[in-house]
């Protein structure tokens, strides 16, 4: 069977083609796949399209978000309220906020991001409420005062007394459907709660007074200039607050007393005395 010169040169050249570009076709590396956070933003209302939870959802609200890096995002809610930031890597207490309009009023909701959100990796931050957006709120104020982002702790803003109450009239302001950044009643409440996580109360301890105070032994016979003896105080109750005593001799030429350590320094007697300094209980 003959073949044909051309369809051998043709493979040929086509094989040395390929080994050529072979080795100059860099290799694929696939991009790092980049990861999600989402979430929702609903609102407070007093209509009659509300759901059974008593909130509607926003839809084209701008919602924008500061990365790790210090760099604004910025990305639109759809008809369900529903907000997507692909790539995007955070800090912990990162705030999320969702700038709305309506009825011609500036109305704001936050959120917070809890822990740091790494490039490739997905967070569902949920649906902002009051609670979220007092909590934001009051880290911007922290932040104000120079406080870092990373020590701020949300379960100290959580336990102020204040936090309730402010959550309670953050509702209200969205509600109403008004701006929860410029009302003064907001504004002073979260100026008292920053005030109390910067400077809690002070608890008092609880006093628990001496009842009595006893001595082992009773009685004690020494040789003078020879060896001390040690006499043991047991203070009553042993969790008293104050269990601090002194210790008295009433003839110190016979023998002296430290620390409950007797020594004897000539013949005779002497009555060693100990006193609690709470109530000066006795004991001989």
């Amino acid at each position: 069977m003959r073949v044909n010169p051309k369809v051998i040169f043709t493979i040929v050249t086509v094989f040395v083609l390929y080994i050529l570009l072979a080795g100059c076709i860099p290799e694929f590396t696939p991009s790092p796949p980049n990861g999600v956070i989402g979430g929702r933003i609903m609102i407070p209302s007093l209509d009659f399209n509300k759901d059974i939870t008593g909130w509607v959802p926003l839809a084209n609200v701008t919602i924008t978000i500061v990365d790790s890096k210090g760099v604004s995002h910025t990305v639109i809610t759809d008809e369900n309220g529903y907000y997507i930031f692909v790539g995007v890597a955070v800090n912990a207490n990162t705030i999320i906020t969702a700038n709305a309009t309506i009825d011609n009023n500036n109305v704001i909701i936050k959120d917070v991001i809890p822990q740091e959100v790494k490039i490739d990796e997905e967070y569902d931050a949920g649906t902002a409420d009051a609670e979220s957006t007092a909590l934001a709120l009051i880290i911007e104020e922290l932040l104000e005062q120079g406080m870092d982002l990373e020590n701020i702790d949300l379960k100290d803003i959580k336990d102020s007394d204040i936090f309730n109450e402010l959550i309670g009239q953050v509702f209200s302001i969205l509600e109403e459907n008004g701006n929860v950044t410029n009302d003064p009643d907001v504004a002073e409440l979260v100026s008292n709660t920053t005030e109390d996580i910067f400077n809690p109360p002070t608890i008092q301890p609880i006093n628990i007074s001496v009842d009595s105070i006893s001595v082992t032994p009773t009685t004690m016979t020494l040789i003078a200039g020879g060896e001390t003896g040690t006499i043991e105080a047991n203070v009553s109750p042993s969790n008293a607050t104050n269990k601090n005593i002194v210790w008295d001799s009433s003839n110190s030429d016979v023998a002296s007393v430290a620390g409950g350590v007797v020594i004897p320094l000539t013949e005779g007697t002497t009555i060693i005395t100990v006193t609690t300094v709470d109530g000066g209980k006795t004991a001989t």
